[in-house]
């Protein structure tokens, strides 16, 4: 099974919001090709937003975290219960709300209306269970959290660990994953 990605610039300068796509496929084994956007062929009327997944039977999907919510289910990192594929859909907006409030102008997270703390908090939370954020193994909302703290450390530096030791833990867990590692071995920067 190949799937294939596609991203502006074929993800060579940067990874931008297919980073997650390929950090979940990397992890999985699954066959995948990044290719620029400009490569589509066929008709893709349902969508001009990159990044854009066909699947081997040809279908195609565009729009982050429905794609990961798919392709969760289709390479085995949407959870193992229904508890687990309920948490997973919930963070998959939840870090599409993160970033939303990272990218906007002014950003959203401000002193005083602690919105940092209150992701970190709900987060830390999450982690009480498990190592990771709705399982014990890595899901797609643990790679689409992945882009999201990319963002917020480059924006707001390092977890504080002393007061979110989980969720630190959970950072370092991340980045110690062979698909992370490889991605920023790549020299590819995440963002432009």
């Amino acid at each position: 099974m190949t799937i294939q990605v596609f991203y502006w610039g074929a993800c060579k300068k940067f990874w931008g919001r297919g980073l997650p796509i390929v950090l979940a496929l990397e992890h999985s084994a699954t066959k995948y090709d990044v290719k620029d956007r400009d490569e589509l062929q066929g008709d893709f009327g349902f969508s001009f937003a990159v990044p854009i997944v066909k699947y081997e039977d040809g279908l195609s999907q565009s729009q982050l975290p429905s794609i990961l919510d798919v392709l969760g289910e289709k390479v085995g990192l949407h959870g193992k219960d229904f508890a687990e594929k309920v948490a997973v859909k919930q963070l998959l907006l939840d870090f599409e709300d993160i970033m939303q409030e990272n990218f906007a102008k002014p950003c959203k997270w401000t002193e005083e209306n602690q919105r940092q703390d209150k992701w970190f908090s709900l987060l830390e939370k999450r982690l009480n269970a498990n190592q990771f954020l709705a399982s014990a193994e890595p899901t797609v909302a643990d790679f689409h959290g992945f882009m999201a703290f990319e963002l917020v450390t480059s924006k707001h530096g390092d977890i504080d660990a002393a007061k979110y030791p989980k969720l630190a833990a959970w950072w370092t867990a991340m980045n110690n994953l062979p698909a992370a590692k490889k991605v920023k071995e790549s020299g590819v920067q995440v963002f432009p």
